[in-house]
C-alpha cells in the first residue's frame, strides 16, 4: 500500500510540474511561435522542395507531441489524485 501511495504521489508531483510549465506564458508562447514559424517556412517552400516541407511537418509534429505528453502527465496526475483519495477513504474505514 505504501508503494502505491508513493507512486501516486510521484504522479501528482509530476502533474504539478507540468501544470506549472503551462502557467508560464513564455513556455506556452514558445509552442505557438514555433508552430507559426514552421507554417510560414512551409508556405514559403518551392513546390519542388518536398524535403523541407517534410522536415517542417515532422518538427511541427514534435512540438505537438511534447505538448500532448505534458497534458498526459497532468491528466495522469489528476487520476492519481482521485486514486489517492480513494485509498485514504479505504484506510479510514
Amino acid at each position: 500500500m505504501i508503494d502505491d501511495e508513493l507512486q501516486l504521489q510521484r504522479e501528482m508531483n509530476r502533474a504539478a510540474k507540468a501544470s506549472e510549465l503551462f502557467r508560464n506564458e513564455i513556455f506556452e508562447e514558445s509552442f505557438d511561435i514555433l508552430l507559426d514559424q514552421y507554417k510560414a517556412e512551409w508556405a514559403a517552400t518551392a513546390p519542388s522542395d518536398t524535403a523541407s516541407r517534410e522536415r517542417l511537418y515532422y518538427m511541427s509534429q514534435a512540438v505537438d507531441a511534447i505538448r500532448a505528453h505534458l497534458q498526459s502527465v497532468m491528466e495522469t496526475g489528476k487520476m492519481a489524485e482521485r486514486q489517492m483519495k480513494e485509498l485514504r477513504k479505504k484506510t479510514f474505514l
